[in-house]
């Protein structure tokens, strides 16, 4: 039975290699992986896409570099002993959570889609906690806080098959509540990461250029050889708005991720703000 809820078949036989844990609990169909999934867009339409897509990363990378953005970040942020004990409940609750998470995928032998986008903003969030602020540090936040309407979809559209276990659920509603609510206002208020660090127009175009490369220049890649839609790059599920326009899938679900690059972060401080004040006395 396939993670929808319907009959499918898997792409690869059991191996009896550890390697099999990774990959072969994927089945043939649209929005997993497999023959069925792989060829939903024309290949020379993808072959198109990269080759656009990976060289405005590499033009948006590069441009960003030759202008200096990087060579002066501030860091803001810092570790303090007031927010020890917090921070490290935080890391550990946040760890746990991850690995419920890695148990899950290596049980169900599909431990690729640990690289699918919320699982890789929880372990960015796990480092953010661990790693004392640095300028890299300040990158990754400025990164991942750009890339928060991820999960933020994946809330509002929730994609769990019918015969999902009910770990797997639990595991699914705290992974994205702790990525999205719990720890974002956490990192900016406690512990200073500013969401801008490159100045506003700079760090949205700085998460373009980055999403993209990771999107086409790499993600695509893995993808192809594993015969797996991670990230949801090779294809929609039958539920997606976009199912049934192949050839105009990928274009559109990039301006809608660029959109909510530039819009989606200043919404979500507008929002976050309103609760700050609300709750400030049981934050310090």
């Amino acid at each position: 039975m396939g993670r929808n809820g319907h009959q499918g078949d898997y792409v690869f036989k059991r191996s009896a290699h550890w390697s099999g844990v990774l990959y072969d609990g994927i089945f043939n169909e649209y929005g997993e992986g497999g023959p069925l999934c792989m060829q939903y867009i024309p290949t020379k339409y993808k072959v198109y896409d990269t080759i656009l897509y990976v060289v405005s990363a590499i033009i948006i990378l590069s441009s960003l570099w030759g202008a200096g953005v990087f060579h002066h970040v501030p860091v803001t942020a810092q570790f303090s002993e007031d927010t020890e004990v917090s921070r490290k409940l935080l890391l550990y609750l946040t760890v746990l959570v991850y690995i419920s998470q890695v148990w899950i995928k290596l049980t169900t032998r599909q431990g690729l889609f640990l690289l699918n986008n919320c699982h890789m903003l929880l372990l960015v969030q796990i480092v953010l906690l661990w790693v004392q602020p640095s300028v890299w540090t300040s990158l990754l936040f400025t990164l991942m806080f750009h890339m928060l309407f991820l999960p933020q979809l994946a809330i509002l559209a929730p994609h769990l098959g019918n015969n999902a276990s009910a770990l797997e659920y639990l595991v699914y509603w705290l992974e994205h509540i702790a990525i999205l609510y719990w720890l974002p206002p956490y990192f900016i208020t406690q512990i200073g990461y500013s969401p801008f660090c490159l100045g506003s127009w700079n760090s949205q175009v700085f998460s373009v250029g980055a999403l993209l490369f990771h999107y086409f220049g790499v993600i695509q890649q893995i993808g192809w050889v594993y015969q797996m839609n991670i990230c949801f790059v090779h294809g929609p599920t039958p539920g997606d708005p976009m199912f049934g326009h192949p050839n105009i899938y990928r274009t559109g679900h990039v301006i809608i991720h660029i959109l909510c690059i530039f819009l989606y972060p200043l919404i979500y401080l507008r929002v976050m703000n309103s609760f700050v004040d609300i709750f400030s006395p049981w934050m310090k």
